[in-house]
């Protein structure tokens, strides 16, 4: 790990060069508020046990109260007397995701976030950011501290790109849209290696309705990493049972659950082709994947995206679904991005 520290300077720096070392020195972090951590969390695990599965770039950073008794030291700064601020990281080409302890003060979180930033422009770490995402509020700090020195760093400004909105359930509230074992109807299963070109194919789908389309080859190990993952790690393909004996069932929508934290499952990705979208599926399916989930955790979370492009395919308002399963809103986040293309904010 390679640790910077300020003389007198409030707070403390920490580079790390693996997943596992920061889930190793966050353990507190992690416990403080499980909803609001689950996504780092669950990133740092599969990192963890796949180091390359986002590419070989990664950037990991704490920023930390400091440890009296280690001021001015370049040692290691976590210890049980120093308290985690911010978390931020970078995998491959994904955004700079930043998460803040909810036990820290408005000016403690806006000094970590100027921290944060001069350790991105020292290390040159911020030409690589394309996109920052974070909750509202706090990414809305950054993005003006950010856009204020912009010009003289001579990086590109930062605009409103996404808003997101995280939502958790403790139970599904109408049980008639879990699919029973004998529904004579729809079937869920996990899938399998022999699913792998199906997952891949409709991975691609996904990606390409948000605009972020990946390669064939990218997909099929993205689909691999489903199937070969940690504990909570699962595809479930909901199949639509053959009319007339002997005819094959058809594979109709698609609920991936990938993080899990010791009291919380996510859901991260829900997909229905086109061809079968307006007939139920994504909400059965949901409620059902809920369902399981509920069976061995607290609490099952998702994120949705407020302005996704297919959201006409709902019925009014965007995510009924979630909410007709039993969702409801934890928090919101937003994704900004670099350049002048981007979305006003």
């Amino acid at each position: 790990m390679d640790c910077t520290t300020d003389a007198g300077a409030p707070l403390v720096v920490s580079r790390y060069n693996d997943a596992a070392a920061v889930l190793s020195a966050a353990q507190d972090f992690f416990a403080e508020d499980e909803l609001l951590t689950s996504l780092p969390y669950g990133i740092l695990r599969r990192l963890s046990r796949t180091p390359d599965l986002y590419g070989a770039e990664h950037y990991f950073l704490s920023i930390t109260t400091p440890d009296p008794a280690r001021a001015g030291s370049l040692e290691e700064p976590m210890s049980a007397k120093s308290r985690v601020v911010l978390l931020a990281m970078q995998t491959g080409r994904w955004p700079l995701a930043f998460f803040v302890s909810p036990r820290s003060p408005e000016k403690e979180v806006r000094e970590a976030v100027v921290r944060l930033l001069r350790h991105l422009n020292e290390s040159g770490q911020a030409k690589a950011v394309g996109k920052v995402e974070g909750q509202s509020h706090h990414a809305a700090v950054l993005a003006a501290l950010w856009n204020a020195t912009a010009a003289d760093a001579c990086l590109p400004p930062l605009r409103v790109r996404q808003h997101d909105r995280f939502h958790m359930c403790e139970r599904v509230v109408d049980p008639s849209f879990v699919i029973a074992d004998d529904d004579p109807t729809l079937r869920i299963k996990k899938a399998t290696e022999a699913d792998v070109e199906l997952l891949a194919a409709w991975y691609q789908s996904f990606r390409e309705r948000l605009h972020d389309p990946t390669d064939l080859d990218g997909a099929r190990r993205m689909a691999r990493s489903w199937l070969d993952g940690e504990e909570g790690c699962a595809a479930y393909l909901l199949l639509r049972r053959a009319e007339h004996k002997g005819e094959p069932e058809t594979p109709v929508s698609l609920c991936l659950t990938n993080r899990e934290t010791p009291h919380t499952r996510t859901i991260s990705m829900v997909y229905t082709p086109a061809e079968h979208g307006c007939k139920g599926y994504a909400t059965r399916l949901v409620a059902s994947v809920t369902q399981i989930a509920l069976a061995v955790k607290r609490y099952c979370c998702l994120f949705t995206d407020l302005a996704n492009p297919h959201r006409h395919l709902l019925p009014p308002p965007f995510n009924y679904i979630y909410y007709k399963v039993g969702y409801r809103t934890h928090s919101e986040w937003d994704t900004y991005e670099t350049g002048t293309d981007a979305a006003p904010s």
